[in-house]
């Protein structure tokens, strides 16, 4: 009886090592077989791109959130051992970048039509004069400023 009850208590073991040596080899299995998305992120990647987005029409800082987006975008891309996490933060961060774009080409066009129109001061009032003057100064010092918001660049244009 001895010699029974060990050889079932060896049994029990051999069967209990072989379980945990399948589940080791099926955990493996299932590692080995995990895989990232990267569609969505080379997608959006594709519809920025493919906007042509150009820094003239832009607030300086606005439009490089979206150029430091994009490259991280791409470097994410080509990373070959990118977790779905960074891909996922990657695409978000673009599509913000995208949607945070602060545009100043209407107010550049203002001035460039004011300018254009080479008006005179001596045709006009000298306060409605200094008004203009100072309202096209002001819109150039908009344009100029890395990090004008919405707000005043709508105002200069006004």
């Amino acid at each position: 009886p001895t010699d029974t009850t060990c050889y079932s208590k060896k049994s029990y073991v051999d069967a209990e090592g072989n379980k945990v040596a399948e589940a080791k080899t099926a955990l493996q299995t299932a590692i080995n077989g995990l895989t990232t998305d990267k569609e969505a992120l080379e997608e959006v990647i594709g519809e920025v791109e493919a906007e042509n987005y150009q820094a003239a029409d832009y607030t300086a800082n606005s439009y490089a959130a979206l150029t430091k987006a994009m490259t991280d975008a791409k470097a994410v891309v080509a990373n070959k051992d990118a977790k779905q996490s960074e891909i996922n933060s990657a695409k978000e961060a673009l599509e913000n970048a995208v949607n945070e774009l602060i545009s100043i080409s209407a107010l550049r066009a203002s001035v460039k039509t004011a300018e254009d129109a080479n008006y005179n001061s001596t045709d006009y009032s000298e306060d409605s004069w200094k008004t203009y003057a100072d309202a096209l100064t002001a819109a150039k010092d908009v344009i100029a400023k890395a990090d004008a918001t919405a707000e005043e660049i709508e105002t200069a244009k006004t």
